[in-house]
């Protein structure tokens, strides 16, 4: 049975806060198993940092083959890879 609400609404994110960025999906877009990317909740305890690119590396080591430190824009230039995660809430 499709939801009712997707015929009367285009789903988007509530706000609850600016600064720091909150926001969550309206509990009644929430049927699928998998969230899509758009109602993805943010969740910040702080503002986001201003990094300057050209001081900004990501290093890679540790039990890798061979360590790598990462420019911001090799990052950005890596290839797209979608990847399923299964995120689970204990009392």
């Amino acid at each position: 049975m499709q939801n009712p609400y997707y015929n009367e609404a285009k789903p988007s994110l509530i706000i609850r806060k600016l600064q720091p960025e909150n926001k969550e999906a309206p509990i009644q877009f929430m049927e699928a198993p998998i969230t899509d990317k758009k109602l993805f909740y943010r969740r910040n305890h702080f503002s986001y940092p201003r990094l300057a690119q050209a001081n900004y590396w990501l290093p890679v080591n540790g039990h890798v083959r061979t360590p790598k430190l990462f420019s911001i824009d090799e990052l950005r230039n890596l290839p797209p890879d979608d990847q399923g995660y299964h995120g689970m809430c204990r009392k």
